[in-house]
């Protein structure tokens, strides 16, 4: 078999209420409704790598199609192609295409088109690896540039590896995207990219191939880096997206895991934020510190036990222009599956175990303790 070739539709619908209001004397029942519709194909067509050029490649292609009860519509077409080329010496070539078409249309039309090219050339000797490469990216008809250098040394064996790299890319912010973060946007959108560079150094490792760990600092400069705020013409149900000019965002990463034989996964990830803004006050509505601890356990490959918690630290929200404090919350669920057959499973669920109320958007409270239950076939 030399070649592959995949293709997958989908149709989703999702539902959401505008429920986070207190003054419900003058509002039509109707209109708390929101329903994202979307439509998705996606296909793939690559071939197998060990061939006699050493070359592989792989052709994408994707679209989608959104829309929901305000109006808000967005087409997006994406092809994609990702070239690798092994040398002699084991050094490696990489070229990658990107070209993506976006139209939205709310109560502003957009029509953009992005197109990047990243080359990068991978220099390997055993104890360390060498990425030198850049990207070109277009949107419509202004130009950015970015480096894609990586450097990563084996200090000790698996044990200990240095890494650093300096990168970027420029982020389109699409409706898609900003609608599967915050459900309950408005339609009086206007969207902007995001041109981002990325700086980070850090170290990693394995010890015995059972735990694992990572430990980072990184530096990220973005333009037109996008928030949510309560929007007062819709007495603060929906939200409206606006950007910070200049922001800095310092992260230090911090990850500990153990897998035993691919039965047990033990892991824990934590990340502290520093946002540096330029024409906002607060990075509204986005956390500061996270936390999050979990457990995967395989029973003879039929029964799939997992519990996940997770620490979301103080937001601050922007209503009427003043100031609000949303609180830090804890959130702990819980996930059983058994596989009966190859292609059926049932599967129970239960989210937000403490069954706390807490605040994710401002004015929306979650919804507190949820089950769900089923059965899953695959064909």
């Amino acid at each position: 078999k030399k070649h592959t070739f995949t293709t997958d539709l989908r149709y989703d619908r999702n539902g959401v209420h505008f429920y986070g209001t207190d003054d419900t004397s003058d509002i039509i029942r109707d209109s708390l409704k929101q329903i994202f519709s979307g439509f998705s194909f996606s296909s793939s067509y690559y071939n197998h790598y060990r061939n006699k050029k050493d070359i592989a490649y792989r052709f994408d292609l994707d679209f989608y199609t959104l829309s929901d009860l305000l109006d808000n519509r967005e087409n997006n077409i994406a092809l994609n192609f990702f070239g690798k080329k092994r040398q002699e010496n084991n050094d490696l070539i990489h070229l990658k295409v990107f070209v993506d078409q976006h139209f939205y249309k709310g109560m502003n039309i957009q029509d953009r088109t992005f197109v990047t090219l990243n080359p990068d050339y991978t220099i390997r000797n055993g104890k360390w690896n060498i990425k030198v490469g850049g990207k070109l990216s277009f949107e419509n008809d202004s130009l950015f540039i970015h480096p894609d250098l990586n450097l990563s040394f084996a200090v000790f064996k698996k044990m200990l590896t240095y890494y650093a790299g300096w990168t970027g890319r420029n982020d389109p912010n699409s409706f898609k995207q900003l609608s599967d973060i915050n459900p309950f946007l408005g339609s009086d959108l206007i969207l902007k990219s995001s041109n981002i560079e990325h700086r980070y150094t850090g170290i990693r490792g394995t010890i015995k191939d059972e735990v694992y760990y990572d430990l980072s600092y990184s530096r990220k400069l973005i333009n037109n880096l996008p928030f949510f705020i309560n929007d007062s013409l819709t007495m603060n149900r929906e939200f409206a997206v606006v950007y910070d000019s200049d922001a800095t965002i310092t992260n230090v990463h911090f990850e500990l895991g153990y897998n035993l034989l691919d039965k047990l996964k033990l892991f824990m990830e934590f990340d502290q934020d520093k946002y540096v803004l330029d024409t906002l006050d607060r990075p509204w509505h986005t956390p500061t510190s996270k936390l999050s601890l979990g457990m995967h356990y395989n029973i003879q490959n039929k029964i799939y036990i997992s519990a996940e918690g997770f620490y979301i630290g103080k937001t601050f929200a922007e209503v009427d222009g003043a100031e609000e404090s949303l609180p830090e919350h804890v959130d702990l669920n819980f996930a059983i599956n058994y596989k009966y057959l190859e292609n059926l499973s049932f599967f129970f669920n239960i989210y937000n175990i403490f069954g706390s109320q807490y605040l994710r958007w401002y004015n929306y409270p979650s919804y507190g303790l949820k089950v769900m239950g089923g059965l899953a076939v695959s064909f």
